[in-house]
């Protein structure tokens, strides 16, 4: 019997997707092998994101989100090569990306308006820019 409840236990303290936006406004990261993404969502529907990569060059970039159908939308957000996965190596509704869906910065990195999934996974909340690719920023702080 204590197993069943183990399991039980285990399986409704898991992985449960965000239902209100209200449980994503924080302070996350996302470290990879060439960047290091800093990332503030704020209530009033603003967010923050500094991109510090590994050669010691950064960029910063600010604007919108939304909500949508558990989908947190960001407007310009910045998504540098993570783990060797680009934006343009993301299929999205069958096939790749239209050069005229995002745009470079000076530096390269590709800048587009992105849908972000949230998640709470044994306690700690998480965005998931690219789902299937075990790509995740990690709350560090709650607002």
């Amino acid at each position: 019997m204590w197993k069943v409840t183990l399991l039980v236990m285990l399986v409704l303290s898991g992985c449960t997707p965000i239902r209100d936006p209200k449980d994503l406004h924080g302070r996350y990261q996302l470290t990879s092998k060439t960047s290091r993404i800093s990332l503030e969502i704020h209530p009033d529907h603003t967010y923050v994101e500094i991109v510090d990569y590994a050669d010691g060059a950064s960029e910063r970039t600010s604007d919108r989100w939304d909500w949508s159908a558990g989908c947190l939308l960001f407007k310009g957000i910045l998504l540098p090569e993570l783990n060797g996965i680009k934006p343009n190596d993301v299929m999205r509704g069958g096939g790749s990306l239209e050069r005229s869906d995002f745009r470079k910065t000076a530096r390269g990195t590709d800048q587009l308006d992105w849908c972000f999934g949230g998640e709470k996974s044994f306690g700690k909340t998480k965005l998931i820019p690219y789902p299937d690719k075990d790509i995740e920023f990690q709350m560090i702080t709650p607002y």
